[in-house]
């Protein structure tokens, strides 16, 4: 641990040959090292680039789940044979090693758990954004971003409607 206090001491000095890490504004290269020291690694939950990369693994799980669910609701226009198998495939789906339902609840689980996550992300990101910008631009013209990158809040917000609704 002696050669970390070092290395701490070289970095934290202005004049160190050493190159300071791109720090947090208030954090000194001691406290962020000490940090990753205690906990292994910085946190993806405390960066834009953590959270954005939580809620693109997220966003795949739902939208893994709608394709699926589209498929399976294509049965419908199999008959009403086919719509029934699927829906009793679905019960027991992991048997005879899962209870009949089991697999179905951590299905469940999971898609409540990534709805929260995404919409949690999607929240702090977009309040990061907001503080990061100080106020409201005067002119606002779009420099690099394309038409979805702009509405994407907003589709979020039509998909969650268009889900409540359903």
């Amino acid at each position: 641990m002696a050669q970390w206090g070092v290395a701490l001491t070289l970095m934290d000095n202005p004049h160190s040959p050493i190159p300071r890490p791109n720090l947090a504004p208030g954090l000194t290269a001691i406290q962020k090292a000490k940090e990753i020291l205690m906990t292994g690694v910085p946190s993806p939950l405390r960066t834009a680039v953590g959270r954005k990369a939580i809620m693109a693994v997220s966003g795949i799980v739902l939208f893994g789940f709608v394709l699926g669910h589209m498929f399976g609701n294509l049965k419908l226009y199999q008959g009403p044979a086919a719509i029934n198998v699927y829906a009793e495939h679905l019960r027991t789906m992991g048997e005879p090693i899962l209870p009949r339902n089991a697999l179905l609840w951590v299905v469940r689980a999971v898609l409540l758990a990534a709805v929260g996550v995404h919409r949690w992300s999607a929240w702090t990101t977009t309040r990061q954004s907001w503080a990061a910008r100080g106020g409201r631009y005067e002119v606002w013209t779009a420099v690099q971003a394309d038409y979805a990158a702009r509405t994407m809040r907003w589709g979020g917000v039509l998909i969650a409607l268009f889900v409540a609704f359903h």
